[in-house]
């Protein structure tokens, strides 16, 4: 389908174990059963446990690499006041420096709030001393440095799981440095002024609940208390106080809306201003908007996207997609797999064998070209018939390669045969000569029959590039492996319903 393609379900905020089982779901759907290219946020390479989770497996590594590689998985630049960030090691410096700088602050409330939160390393925003280790690594390119400087730290537990948490700080920082080297892996930031968060917000605000939601009473009630119930100290809504909180720091910030949330200071949180007067549903769902706006705006900062909506401007396409969204995200919530309300993630987690997708290798043999620039048009446009068109074109590469491979078998089994024919012939051709002189037997069955043919089966398996007979059965089962991993991917991603 060659469409470029932003996924929610990647957001660093789902950390939970069914969360990050189902954003690696959807990032496989989208790139090897629907033929399509994935933007990625910085903050979500750098902070999410999704991708990190994955490249722990070692297996997984390289073939996700390789997707980077080929522009498949690619990451979105964008521009800042104080130029364009390019690379994820760049964006991750920043990040490092920026908390080192706000360890300094005494007070950690102001030191948290300044600080970059994230939830794929096990370390501590005001953790000085790893921070350090971390941005040298990445500043001189050296993964190698943190096992060295890491010997006499020990994490609070056993040696065992230190040298886990260590390995990977060191896979984190090889990935980061490897995809910022990739040509194909960047996407060009957008010229035009991107949206802030507040123009997704006011869309939110002025969302219809009673039209799109006439027959969901549950959200109809909580939809409309977080937009209209105030509270009793500053009569504004909750939506309003946070985003008059976050507008003191960085209104397009997402963390300066959250902490609002979470914070417990004397003057500002939402639990002082609003305990009695919304339900926690209602606070639930009022950070779940938080993040469903955050997404929304990142999303359309990204050049050449393929949105799931016509523009901004129509008005009845967005808030469809809208409406599919929060239902979308109302039921994550409800059955487990998300939760907006995330604290910093500091213990090393590793992630669950039984939740790894184990189909990674597949993308490696059936991905073959680099990526395109991409087809930004509306993603359900046309999405049938461009996907009946990318799912032969996935059946027919799989059949390829196991045609090939059974086809190198019967080269093999007949080259087999006709070397053992000539042997045969020459055999009873020479066998007069032969029979009364053993020595000359022996130097023919060695010289010819042996050291000539094989030579001679040698030379043909290079000409014609023929693989072992090992490979090639291997080759048939991994061919069959692929046509049943694609059979049985579920279709994870999200699609508005038109």
């Amino acid at each position: 389908m060659k469409k470029l393609v932003y996924l929610h379900e990647l957001d660093s905020v789902r950390t939970s174990n069914a969360g990050i089982s189902r954003g690696l779901e959807c990032l496989f759907e989208e790139v090897v059963k629907n033929g399509n290219y994935v933007a990625v946020s910085m903050n979500q390479l750098a902070d999410s446990k999704i991708f990190f989770s994955a490249i722990q497996d070692k297996e997984n590594y390289n073939h996700i690499l390789r997707l980077f590689e080929k522009g498949v998985i690619r990451i979105s630049r964008y521009m800042t006041s104080e130029g364009e960030i390019r690379t994820p090691s760049q964006y991750m410096l920043q990040s490092l420096n920026k908390n080192i700088s706000s360890v300094e602050k005494q007070n950690d409330i102001e030191a948290r709030e300044d600080s970059f939160i994230t939830s794929a390393l096990p370390i501590k925003h005001n953790d000085k001393e790893m921070l350090k280790i971390m941005r040298d690594a990445i500043m001189f390119s050296d993964p190698d440095s943190i096992r060295a400087k890491c010997k006499d730290i020990s994490f609070g537990t056993t040696i065992e799981k230190k040298n886990e948490i260590v390995e990977y700080l060191c896979t984190y920082v090889s990935f980061i440095l490897s995809i910022s080297k990739m040509q194909l892996a960047g996407n060009p930031p957008k010229k035009e002024k991107a949206f802030d968060y507040g123009k997704f917000m006011v869309e939110l605000k002025n969302f219809d609940v009673s039209k799109w939601f006439s027959g969901e009473e549950e959200l109809c009630r909580i939809y409309t208390n977080v937009l209209t119930k105030t509270d009793l100290e500053n009569k504004k809504t909750i939506l309003e106080l946070a985003g008059a909180y976050a507008a003191k720091k960085h209104i397009n910030n997402r963390s300066n809306w959250h902490n609002y949330f979470s914070l417990d200071d004397e003057n500002d949180n939402a639990i002082k201003h609003f305990g009695t007067v919304l339900q926690e549903d209602e606070l639930l769902f009022a950070e779940m908007l938080v993040d469903l706006c955050y997404n929304y705006t990142v999303e359309e900062s990204i050049t050449n996207i393929s949105l799931h909506y016509r523009s901004f401007e129509d008005k009845e396409s967005l808030h469809a997609d809208i409406k599919e969204r929060i239902l979308q995200y109302w039921g994550e919530i409800k059955s487990g797999i998300y939760t907006p309300r995330t604290e910093e993630i500091t213990e090393y987690i590793p992630y669950p064998r039984d939740a790894k997708h184990a189909g990674w290798d597949t993308s490696s043999r059936v991905i073959l070209e680099e990526a395109s620039a991409g087809n930004a048009e509306v993603y359900e446009d046309h999405y049938q018939k461009e996907k009946k068109v990318w799912t032969r074109k996935l059946r027919w590469t799989i059949i390829k390669n196991l045609a090939i491979a059974i086809l190198y078998i019967v080269i093999f089994c007949v080259s087999d045969v006709v070397t053992g024919y000539i042997q045969d012939f020459i055999s009873v051709l020479l066998s007069k000569q032969i029979a009364n002189n053993p020595l000359f037997d022996i130097v023919l069955n060695i010289g010819v029959f042996v050291f000539l043919f094989s030579i001679v089966n040698s030379r043909l398996a290079q000409w014609i590039n023929l693989p072992d007979i090992l490979e090639s059965v291997r080759a048939i089962k991994l061919s069959i492996k692929d046509s049943v991993v694609v059979r049985r991917i579920k279709e994870r991603a999200y699609r508005r319903k038109i």
